[in-house]
């Protein structure tokens, strides 16, 4: 998990749905295009980003490269 969360480049598109898409949308996108899409998560009214595996619920923290952060060569 941590790889994915914080392993470098990214080549996967992410976004997000109103919920009532949830069953339609990845239809409509494999028709259109042949390509699958996955449900990975969901938004919720809660402070911080939380990753729920197998029902244990961990915060994760920015761990990340920061693309425009200023550094000193």
């Amino acid at each position: 998990v941590d790889w994915a969360l914080t392993g470098g480049e990214d080549y996967h598109l992410i976004f997000t749905t109103a919920p009532d898409m949830q069953k339609t949308l990845p239809r409509l996108i494999q028709e259109k295009t042949g390509k699958e899409i996955h449900c990975v998560g969901r938004i919720i009214n809660r402070d911080g980003v939380h990753l729920n595996r197998d029902g244990r619920i961990t915060e994760i923290t920015f761990q990340g490269y920061d693309h425009f952060t200023l550094r000193s060569s």
